[in-house]
């Protein structure tokens, strides 16, 4: 037998407590040169693809152990509570990488040859040792 839900009571004394929170201490660290650290190695883009590509905040976590997990969850509630912040700093981000893509190009612009014979070599090493 299912009970209908009781109208609200006129008595004073039937009152629901409400308690607020305490405001959450973000771990977002903003740096001088524009990036923000939620640990002292882990960049906060670091928790938000990760969290973007569907990882629990405990799966983070045990991704990168220098975070806390109730930290994770600050981050997580703070980037949803701003979003176009987010979005500015993500946007930031990307520009800074494609600026540093554009001067490794520069300084070092047979780079991504280097790297595919290392690469090669790698991976003929790793076949020789399941051959062996």
């Amino acid at each position: 037998m299912t009970t209908a839900p009781r109208p609200p009571s006129a008595d004073p004394a039937d009152t629901t407590i409400v308690r607020r929170a305490e405001p959450l201490d973000v771990p977002i660290r903003w740096q001088a040169n524009g990036t923000a650290r939620v640990a002292p190695r882990v960049n906060l883009e670091f928790v938000l693809w990760s969290h973007q590509e569907g990882m629990r905040p405990e799966e983070i976590v045990d991704r990168l152990p220098a975070l806390d997990l109730a930290d994770v969850y600050a981050v997580i509630a703070y980037c949803l509570r701003h979003p176009e912040e987010i979005e500015d700093y993500l946007r930031s981000v990307k520009e800074m990488e494609e600026r540093a893509r554009a001067e490794l190009d520069v300084l070092y612009p047979d780079r991504h040859e280097h790297m595919a014979r290392i690469r090669a070599r790698h991976a003929a090493m790793q076949q020789e040792r399941q051959a062996s």
